[in-house]
């Protein structure tokens, strides 16, 4: 009885702590980023395979520190390649860092250092380490759809205008157009490390203000970003999360990552047809305290377009603003609902239940939503043009518009006693039956091919079995 009164305590000791358990897992290899210009670290036999490209043509010299430094040339736009060997290393743990420079007569830029990148023994062999909840939640967000055109403002202030133009100018794609302006911003805003240490309590959010001032904090480098990466026709948003470093813990173990709040921001851009990722502020080496501008050159954009694996050594995701997703939607069906929701057919307040049973209210909503979408009418105009008007007693359980309309424009007629049922989940024959009176109203009267021929159809009721044979060969 003593042991489990001292095992309930610990327990209770823990939980007030927020302990969390965490889970690592190897990895052979490690991408940094999806451009050409990175790193990518493989491991075979314990044995380091470090292949990348630089494209800034002053840096010559690599070095790479492991149990001990290893130099190597490099020259812009030319791979370089070397391998390291592991199995000499008596350390069960090791960090990777990556210096580039021109040579020892001036000081090397940092790419990866600390504990950015971290070798571990697995059953003897080295291996990359990631912990397990934070890949798993980033790829479950990740997974999540968002829909582009929620996220390209045409309200865009002409100074942030003017000067994406300039930063953009003949350059075509829209991916490199973003890692210009990515590069731009990292190299020209500065870092506020008096609002980041809590010597002022005010730093600029606003796109205009941030390039008048030429600083801010990883919200206001996102904010920028997003405006002009806008400006220029390109899709994107702000994403919130928890980074490690600076002002937070340093693993992630140190972290319950379930209840982590945003200490970070960056930003996800849409280009050639896929969402990118990229951390301006992480690319930044500029900054501005008490007055004082400090800046070091970046050797290489690291944070641009990097990989889920690279996001998640030291970036765990929060806040995304997901359309539909993380099992929201099952993947049959994921083409359809992403075609209609890209054509405004998908109304926004059914997003987080798109696996649920849909209610013949919900229903009513969907179609009439469709035929103001069609015709790019209001429900009321709707109505005006064939001569109709909603009657508001019709239905005794009712008084829902858009189920009137549905019901003024011929769709739904509703139950016995004049009752509709409107929190009532729909049937698959109801549903088909209402389809093929949204055909008719929209004028289709034949469907695309013969009916299809149903093993239960003797189990249809006879009011819907038209609905159904028409509905269903017109989807055929």
């Amino acid at each position: 009885m003593k042991k489990l009164r001292i095992l309930l305590l610990v327990l209770a000791v823990a939980s007030l702590f927020s302990l969390s358990v965490t889970a690592t897992v190897y990895k052979d290899s490690l991408t940094t980023t999806n451009h050409d210009i990175g790193v990518k670290f493989e491991i075979k036999e314990n044995v380091l395979e470090v292949t990348g490209m630089i494209e800034k043509e002053e840096l010559q010299e690599l070095i790479i520190t492991i149990d001990k430094q290893y130099r190597m040339p490099v020259s812009a736009g030319i791979k370089f390649s070397t391998e390291i060997d592991l199995s000499n290393i008596e350390s069960e743990r090791v960090a990777v860092g990556l210096f580039l420079g021109i040579d020892f007569s001036k000081p090397y830029t940092s790419v990866f250092f600390g504990d950015d990148i971290v070798l571990e023994k697995n059953e003897n062999n080295f291996a990359f380490v990631f912990d397990e909840r934070v890949l798993e939640k980033n790829k479950k967000l990740l997974s999540g759809w968002v829909n582009e055109k929620d996220h390209l403002s045409e309200d865009i202030p002409e100074a942030v205008k003017t000067i994406s133009a300039n930063v953009t100018r003949g350059i075509e794609s829209d991916y490199d157009k973003a890692r210009a302006i990515h590069s731009w911003i990292a190299d020209n805003i500065y870092y506020d490390e008096d609002y980041a240490l809590k010597t002022t309590n005010v730093t600029p959010l606003d796109p205009v203000e941030i390039l008048t001032k030429r600083k801010a904090v990883c919200e206001g480098y996102s904010n920028l970003t997003v405006a002009m990466l806008n400006s220029v026709g390109i899709p994107a948003f702000v994403t919130k999360g928890y980074a490690l470093g600076v002002g937070a813990v340093n693993s992630w173990a140190e972290l319950n990552v379930d209840s982590a709040e945003p200490n970070h921001a960056w930003v996800e851009a849409y280009v050639d047809e896929k969402w990118i990722i990229m951390d301006p502020t992480w690319d930044s080496y500029n900054k501005t305290f008490m007055g004082r501008k400090t800046t070091d050159e970046n050797p290489l954009y690291r944070y641009f377009d990097i990989t889920s694996e690279m996001l998640a050594l030291k970036h765990l995701i929060i806040d995304r603003p997901i359309t539909f997703g993380v099992d929201g939607v099952s993947f049959w069906a994921e083409e359809e609902v992403i075609a209609a929701t890209r054509e405004n057919l998908v109304l926004k307040n059914m997003f987080k239940s798109l696996k649920s049973n849909i209610t013949r209210s919900d229903f009513c909503h969907l179609v009439v939503n469709m035929l103001t979408v069609k015709y790019n009418k209001t429900s009321e105009q709707l109505l005006e043009e064939r001569g109709l008007v909603i009657d508001p007693t019709f239905f005794t359980d009712t008084f829902d518009t858009v189920v009137l309309t549905a019901n003024a424009l011929g769709i739904v007629n509703g139950k016995e006693n004049n009752s509709f049922d409107p929190d009532g989940f729909i049937t698959r024959q109801e549903a088909a039956t209402m389809l093929y009176r949204v055909a008719k109203v929209m004028g289709v009267t034949e469907p695309n091919s013969e009916k299809l021929e149903f093993a239960d159809s003797d189990t249809f009721a006879e009011w819907g079995k038209e609905g159904i044979f028409f509905t269903s060969a017109s989807l055929s």
